[in-house]
């Protein structure tokens, strides 16, 4: 590692601090990782698991947030002996989130690793200035989405596929492996680049890949059967029922529906640099090596275009080889910035997109920090009291999270509209955390504590900071503080 890989992994921790809450997307693998550091994993403990109560529309692998668990225990620990048992929660969130990116940022680092051996030491160079300043990357590869617990295994796998002499079973396995532990999509990945190595480079054959990947997928089909049947308490392949109802009923199409051009737009905000498309395309053209990984990971963006419901996010694999292409390219153009005038300007325009990309990306993690109110909200309870807090849909979906819940103070999230219209639901609580008053309007003894503002959608679009409160903290001043909450 060089001084390069250091300011990557420092950049990636430093997204994680400047916007440390969670959306609900994240919401199963965080409150996962806290309930197994809580409780731990005995039989008896799994009754206080968060997913009993929230499961979701479809179970959810906890391999990930076992292994995430295991490498932030000891952080945990040292923040309780450090800072006490008061604020541990948050803490213990950053330190989860800082190591989940740390892991991401060590597979991309032996990434650039293989392609500094392949392409040389120039290439390496521009891959990782090319890759840090890339908004989606650094700011995700912290957060508990399952794509990027899948996204160290996709891209230690790319190491091989970049690498001509090496052999191509250990990324068969790690793409096995993801696919059927973590995210189904990835089979895609998997089969455009068995296709492409078995009939044009030769460096698979029929009967190895089929061997390789008979052994792979009973290995992960029982790893993740018996970890997720004994967190679920029932017999289940996460992501088999995952296909089931995403694709084969087709419910996926219910959280919205994107035309089949959608991803290329994607990959463009991704790769964030403004030469990107033209680095890649003279990638292309000076070194046709490119195309043997870059071809395969086009054939996944394009396949899966044909799935209706589409976010960044199930394509995010292939952005390392995208930077590698667009790194080949620099590096041609900066290599010959003293031969010509044609070169030399294109070298200052070339380097002078870098400084641009980053602060655009700085830019997007200022705005992003201020879209997490319902974390707010709760960092702004009192560490303590004991009383109940209900939260209402929207803080649950914008940063609530059992980490942040402050001390012993009993959480409600219920959605039933007979308790919400009862006064007496109300009067058993001591803070509430809502987006409108509601019943609090017509409660005796409920005040504003205070409140949270985020930034204004419409406001932005117009290059306009302004902000809007989308969260309001009630205090319910008649709530006996000496009496045990229920």
């Amino acid at each position: 590692m060089d001084i390069l890989d250091y300011v990557f992994g420092a950049i990636v921790l430093l997204y994680s601090v400047v916007a440390p809450f969670t959306k609900v997307e994240e919401s199963f693998n965080l409150q996962a990782v806290h309930d197994i550091l809580q409780f731990g994993v005995r039989p008896d403990a799994l009754q206080h698991y968060d997913h009993f109560e929230f499961p979701g529309a479809v179970p959810r692998t906890f391999i990930g947030a076992l292994g995430l668990s295991m490498l932030t225990w000891p952080l945990t620990n040292l923040c309780k002996l450090s800072f006490g048992e008061s604020i541990v929660g948050p803490l213990s969130q950053v330190a989860t989130r800082a190591v989940l990116g740390l892991v991401n940022v060590a597979a991309l680092v032996a990434f650039r690793n293989a392609a500094k051996r392949v392409y040389g030491a120039t290439v390496g160079t521009w891959y990782i200035v090319l890759q840090m300043t890339q908004f989606h990357v650094i700011y995700y590869a912290s957060r508990t989405l399952p794509n990027l617990l899948a996204m160290p295994f996709t891209t230690l796998a790319a190491t091989y596929f970049i690498t001509p002499n090496e052999s191509l079973t250990p990324a068969l396995v790690l793409l096995t492996l993801s696919a059927l532990i973590f995210r189904a999509e990835i089979v895609l990945l998997l089969a455009t680049h068995v296709v492409f190595h078995w009939l044009i480079t030769k460096r698979l054959t029929f009967w190895r890949t089929l061997r390789v990947g008979v052994r792979a997928s009973a290995v992960g089909l029982g790893l993740t059967t018996l970890v997720d049947s004994y967190f679920w308490q029932v017999l289940v392949a996460p992501e088999v029922q995952s296909v089931m109802f995403n694709v084969i009923q087709g419910k996926s199409q219910e959280w919205g529906t994107s035309p089949f051009y959608t991803y290329a737009f994607d990959l463009v905000k991704l790769l964030l640099n403004p030469l990107a498309g033209v680095l890649i395309l003279l990638g292309i053209i000076v070194d046709r090596r490119v195309l043997s990984f870059l071809m395969p990971a086009l054939a996944f963006v394009g396949l899966y275009s044909f799935q209706p419901h589409k976010e960044w996010r199930f394509i995010i694999y292939v952005v390392p080889q995208m930077t590698l292409a667009a790194a080949i390219g620099a590096s041609y153009i900066f290599n010959r910035r003293t031969k010509s005038f044609f070169w030399r300007y294109a070298a200052f325009v070339l380097m002078g997109s870098i400084p641009a990309t980053a602060l655009l990306s700085v830019s997007m993690l200022l705005i992003s920090s201020h879209n997490y109110p319902g974390g707010e909200a709760l960092a702004k309870l009192p560490l303590n009291g004991t009383g109940p807090v209900y939260l209402d849909v929207l803080t649950c979906m914008t940063g609530a999270s059992r980490f942040l819940q402050a001390g012993p103070r009993p959480i409600t999230k219920t959605e039933d509209p007979a308790l919400l219209n009862s006064p007496e639901f109300w009067g058993s609580l001591e803070f509430a955390i809502v987006q409108q008053p509601g019943q609090l309007a017509h409660t005796p003894g409920w005040e504003v504590y205070d409140r949270v503002d985020s930034l204004k959608i419409q406001q932005l679009k117009q290059f306009k900071w302004e902000k809007e409160t989308k969260l309001i903290l009630y205090r319910n001043t008649l709530y006996n503080t000496s009496a045990s909450p229920e």
